[in-house]
């Protein structure tokens, strides 16, 4: 069986399979994998390298892997490998996690005299012993009297906690079966920090030596870290090669071969850039820049703003395009950053409208405030077309949005501005919407009544636009003779719209004005206008119940002056009638024993229509 499984694994990799990876990984066999080291490293395909960059991209925690890894380690030193020697340095790092932990320590002494017992006794006493047991005891018969002591003390160390490292012994292929193999790690605590240390050793040597390759290289390592790996301070200081590269030369910490440690008195909060090798920095800032972008880690991220920041000007000769990008970082830090050097340099002043709006449309949340700021500073809202001002009033950032309507509001709007404003029924801040809509409103009432213009509030998705444009409706003596307006709005999709059209037509129905008098009205609304109107309404199972008993006593006008319509009509009536609410049922009823009583034709039809009523 682990003879077809080597062979799987390694026509898989021939094949350049993902699947690769894994199925390495669950290989436990030392020997073959030894041997593997050297094929694997040589082979030349692109997709034999991009796999190998994977697997070291993994935890070391690969059961009986030593070989392999210790393997591929040296093949890549020997060939000058910087960028597999990058992800050696970044595993290596995260081999070794140190915590915060209690430790005793036993001293025992013996002694033939009271004097050299009390003189040992108190020199403990010192040295801080928090714990003295002793005193004097024969051991034989044969044997003088002995004093003895023992001085327990009790310190706070930082130390890698023992049992991590990855069993070889049968047991530890047990753990591989039961899938608990998350806590073990590769080689012995003492050999991983060695491997730590060689691994930065190679980076430091080329350092000494070629600062384009060496700023190349560990700028490829200083991308991988990620925020997990330095998830606290002592986890930052964990990672020795990352330490080194950011803050060898830093005064506030210092080495020894266990791992990093804080000077007496100092603290992680005074960290500033003291990088290794700080000369070859310093003409590379398109390459920290590059960094900046790519990073993946927090402290990385801090590390190239601070190297940034000791020359701006040369940040600003990369170009403006490259500052702006980082606008739409995710990281809150890098924004305000990038923020800081347009705003204290002025070079925003050079971007266009459409450069600003562009930067909005794909700006993150914590970018957009900042945009803002630099908006108000850098662009006059005589810059922008009333589309764009339209586009920044209506985003969900309430600094973005109110620096648009501030524009838009300064604006002398015209009737030829009106699709421009499209947008702002569509404004997604919810502090400032109530405010544009009422804007809105009062702008295009101010230009004159037209129906296109009623309609761009009423024919809104938005009930809040829609409840603007039903005041206008209501209020606007115009509106109740506009007979392309009353067509339109019989046809529409919206509940809100439709139960206020019958009411109104409730209102001119009780002055005889819909379907009795010749009015603009009547003849706006055709009969088949008027059925949808209807239907929609009386179908409406949610919304519309006080409308219902009026619009039942419209059908019913309707069916007495025009008796023809009885088969259209009727089946409206049908459902207030056998509605299962009373007040829309009662209502029915009361129309229909009306419609009996003044027209006779209908009294035909509405028998015929309604057999299960019983007639008096």
């Amino acid at each position: 069986m682990a003879g077809r499984d080597w062979l799987l694994i390694q026509e898989l990799l021939e094949r350049g399979e993902e699947e690769f990876v894994d199925r390495l990984r669950g290989f436990h066999d030392a020997e073959a994998l030894a041997g593997f080291a050297e094929r694997w490293y040589s082979n030349a395909s692109t997709r034999s390298r991009e796999l190998l960059l994977a697997y070291l991209d993994r935890p070391l925690n690969a059961y009986r892997h030593e070989p392999l890894v210790k393997r591929l380690f040296k093949l890549a030193e020997k060939a000058r490998d910087d960028e597999v020697m990058a992800r050696f340095l970044v595993a290596f790092d995260r081999s070794v996690r140190r915590v915060e932990m209690d430790r005793v320590r036993n001293r025992y002494r013996s002694f033939r005299t009271e004097e050299e017992f009390e003189r040992q006794k108190a020199a403990w006493q010192d040295e801080g012993a928090d714990h003295l047991y002793g005193g004097i005891s024969a051991r034989t018969a044969y044997q003088p009297d002995v004093y003895q002591l023992q001085g327990v003390w009790r310190e706070h160390v930082l130390a890698v906690p023992a049992g991590g490292t990855m069993p070889r012994a049968e047991w530890g292929r047990a753990a591989v079966h039961r899938g608990k193999l998350d806590r073990f790690r590769l080689f012995s605590v003492s050999t991983r920090r060695y491997l730590r240390r060689r691994a930065w050793r190679y980076f430091r040597r080329i350092g000494k030596t070629e600062w384009s390759r060496y700023v190349a290289g560990i700028s490829g390592a200083l991308a991988i870290y990620e925020d997990a790996d330095v998830n606290d301070g002592l986890a930052l200081l964990d990672n020795w090669g990352l330490v080194h590269a950011l803050f060898h030369h830093s005064d506030v910490l210092q080495a020894n071969p266990r791992g990093w440690l804080p000077r007496e008195g100092r603290s992680l909060s005074e960290l500033k850039p003291a990088p290794a090798f700080p000369e070859a920095w310093e003409n590379e800032s398109g390459r920290l820049l590059d960094l900046l972008r790519q990073a993946r880690c927090r402290p990385v991220r801090r590390w190239a703003m601070g190297m940034l920041d000791r020359n701006p000007d040369a940040v600003l000769a990369q170009g403006l395009e490259a500052l702006i990008g980082f606008l739409d970082s995710l990281d809150a830090n890098v924004i305000a950053w990038a923020a800081g050097i347009l705003e204290r340099s002025g070079a925003a002043a050079g971007l266009e409208p459409a450069q600003w709006l562009a930067l909005a449309r794909k700006a993150g949340p914590d970018a957009l405030p900042v945009l803002a700021g630099l908006l108000r500073r850098f662009l006059e809202p005589s810059r922008l077309t009333t589309d764009e001002a339209a586009e920044l009033a209506s985003s969900h950032s309430l600094p973005v949005a109110r620096y648009g309507y501030d524009a838009l509001n300064a604006r002398a709007i015209t009737p030829g501005d009106i699709p421009a404003l499209l947008p702002v029924l569509d404004a997604a801040c919810g502090p400032l919407r109530p405010e544009l809509l009422d804007w809105l409103g009062t702008t295009l009432r101010a230009l004159g009544y037209d129906v296109d213009r009623i309609l761009l509030l009423l024919d809104s998705r938005h009930a809040d636009a829609r409840a603007a444009g039903l005041a206008w409706f209501r209020s606007a003596p115009e509106a109740g003779n506009d007979i392309e307006l009353w067509r339109r709005l019989a046809e529409s999709p919206h509940d809100d719209v439709r139960l206020a059209l019958a009411q109104v037509l409730d209102r001119h129905a009780a002055e005889g004005g819909v379907d009795g008098r010749a009015t603009d009205i009547s003849r706006a609304l055709d009969a088949d206008r008027l059925r949808f109107l209807w239907a929609a309404i009386l179908l409406n199972i949610h919304r519309g119940g006080r409308a219902k008993p009026g619009v039942v006593e419209q059908v019913a006008t309707r069916l007495g002056r025009h008796p023809g319509d009885a088969p259209q009509l009727l089946p409206l009536l049908a459902i207030a009638l056998r509605s299962l609410r009373t007040t829309e049922r009662n209502a029915a009823l009361v129309a229909v024993v009306k419609l009996t009583e003044k027209s006779p034709a209908a009294a035909a039809a509405v028998e015929a229509a309604f057999p299960e009523l019983k007639w008096g």
